[in-house]
């Protein structure tokens, strides 16, 4: 029960209150918006208002009082009355926490990651869709999965009747290595319609750093979509060795530095 009530207007002190002991005389001046008490409250008891306890009685507070900070507060003069603390949650760390180092992914290269993501990564618009349902049945197929953080498609609007060489193709390529090559992604998928510009060799070069499929060569949606699964099965297996580990914040960075040292200009 609330030991409190708001006044919506202005109150007088003598104007009569409504309160759970009957209507009473308010025994201050009251401004628009504050508490006013409707239940006698000790000194030293916690105070409700909508069923919450918002402080303690700092002296006692009969009903038709103004409450505010003359009267309530906080402090251990109302630990008798506080609510019974909850058990700790029984989850512990691995390691200790420290400010030394995080949990993560300790990737081959020397970089770390804090998270393990599979990504599915159309080359072209005309292949997000594709990406999309792969991503989403996959998620499904694989929840819970060890060393799996999800599966998910980075899709975007271009990449079809785009002029090789221009800003725009520079950006969405550099992009893409961008997004093959995050320390997050453990594996990448890429899902090329088959006819456009940016063709997978063209964002990655000779060397393409992920298993590619392309939709008109598999003979349509339906069909990439379930080779890709089979795909993406076998990257949740390639992943299920990996654990997080303690990772210390300096060699994290100093990692990512020689990694960002040794790799080629977008």
């Amino acid at each position: 029960m609330d030991d409190v009530g708001l006044v919506q207007a202005d109150v007088a002190r003598g104007t009569p209150v409504r309160t759970a002991a009957g209507v009473v005389a308010a025994l201050d001046d009251i401004p628009a918006g504050h508490k006013v008490a409707v239940r006698p409250v000790a000194a030293g008891a916690p105070v409700h208002k909508y069923g919450e306890v918002i402080g303690t009685a700092s002296e006692d507070i009969p009903p038709g009082a103004h409450v505010h900070l003359h009267n309530l507060g906080v402090g251990p003069h109302g630990a008798a009355h506080a609510a019974p603390r909850r058990a700790p949650a029984s989850w512990r760390p691995p390691a200790a926490p420290t400010r030394e180092h995080f949990l993560g992914y300790r990737r081959a290269d020397g970089r770390a990651a804090t998270r393990n993501y599979i990504a599915v990564l159309p080359t072209v618009n005309c292949s997000a869709t594709v990406a999309r349902l792969v991503a989403q049945a996959a998620t499904a197929a694989h929840a819970g999965a060890p060393g799996l953080d999800g599966v998910i498609a980075l899709t975007h609007d271009l990449g079809c009747g785009m002029a090789e060489g221009t800003t725009g193709d520079d950006i969405l390529r550099r992009t893409l290595r961008g997004y093959a090559a995050h320390p997050n992604i453990a594996a990448v998928l890429t899902i090329s319609l088959g006819c456009e510009v940016n063709q997978p060799e063209n964002v990655f070069g000779e060397h393409v750093p992920a298993a590619t499929l392309g939709i008109q060569e598999l003979g349509g949606t339906a069909a990439t979509v379930n080779v890709a699964l089979e795909r993406v099965a076998e990257m949740v297996a390639g992943v299920a060795h990996l654990r997080r580990e303690p990772i210390p914040v300096s060699s994290w960075c100093s990692g990512c530095s020689a990694a960002a040292a040794t790799r080629t200009p977008a």
